[in-house]
């Protein structure tokens, strides 16, 4: 039976990861289209950049499905962040990039636990 707990957990980490990795998404994604010619063009020379965090959105339904496997690869990714942005010099990058993944992640983990399914 799910508990309160659960659903709480569940949904905080859920919609918590899917506005972070949209509002990452989009940002890759008009970041550096202006340098590439701006408009429409410029978006689509630059999706490239974007995939990623396109791909990271994909892993969302596997976290719908199966909050232990997504929340701990939301929270693998956080770890790797670490690595791949060096996070650890600013605090700042790692508050934004690599604390919500964890967090999220973890929380998503947590749910189902508190649900039974990842014991």
């Amino acid at each position: 039976m799910k508990t309160t707990g659960h659903r709480w957990t569940f949904w905080t980490g859920f919609c918590g990861l899917a506005l972070v990795t949209a509002f990452w998404a989009v940002f890759a994604l008009f970041s550096g289209a202006g340098e590439l010619g701006g408009g429409w063009q410029g978006l689509w020379r630059n999706a490239p950049n974007a995939l990623p965090w396109v791909l990271a959105l994909g892993a969302l339904g596997l976290a719908y499905v199966r909050p232990m496997a997504g929340g701990l690869v939301f929270a693998a990714l956080g770890m790797l962040s670490v690595v791949y942005f060096d996070t650890w010099r600013h605090p700042a990058t790692f508050a934004t990039i690599t604390a919500p993944y964890l967090v999220f992640g973890s929380l998503l983990a947590l749910s189902a636990r508190l649900d039974g399914a990842g014991a």
